[in-house]
């Protein structure tokens, strides 16, 4: 199945496509505040983001499974008064950086590949979409929740 392909090759080459994501958010303009990030941290936040997207593909992981980790992650990232922005964008990177690598490996041969990479695209981008959530979400529990009269809107 192209889904079990799609998977292997992730996690087969987890190292090269977080290399170039790591190199990309020291560089990119929408990832100032993570320029000096050490690689040291940068590299293995990506290959647990894409192990946990392995695990999602190969249905292993469900959102709940997810969520306390990804509020954490906004919460301490708010602490250390990174930009939400910034945050965000680097998912976003990281989620390019996946299809860039996918298609640069000739990944795609038959126009009924296609159609099955577009369902596995749907399901990236649901993962994606989950993480980035609930990053945001314990973002705001630390920053907006902390004003007054707003506190009530988020119970983590």
């Amino acid at each position: 199945m192209i889904s079990e392909k799609f998977v292997r090759l992730i996690k087969d080459n987890i190292d090269e496509i977080v290399k170039y994501w790591c190199n990309e958010i020291h560089e990119n303009e929408t990832t100032p505040s993570f320029r000096s990030i050490d690689a040291g941290v940068c590299i293995p936040y990506g290959t647990t983001v894409l192990h946990q997207l392995g695990d999602w593909l190969d249905e292993k992981k469900k959102p709940s499974e997810l969520k306390d980790h990804y509020i954490n992650l906004g919460k301490q990232r708010a602490q250390e008064g990174i930009p939400i922005e910034d945050i965000v964008s680097v998912h976003l990177l990281l989620k390019r950086h996946i299809w860039l690598f996918v298609l640069s490996h000739g990944f795609l041969s038959t126009a009924f590949e296609l159609y099955q990479v577009l369902e596995i695209n749907n399901r990236v981008v649901n993962f994606f979409d989950h993480i980035i959530y609930y990053t945001v979400y314990g973002y705001e529990t630390q920053t907006t929740a902390k004003i007054p009269g707003m506190e009530h809107l988020y119970k983590a």
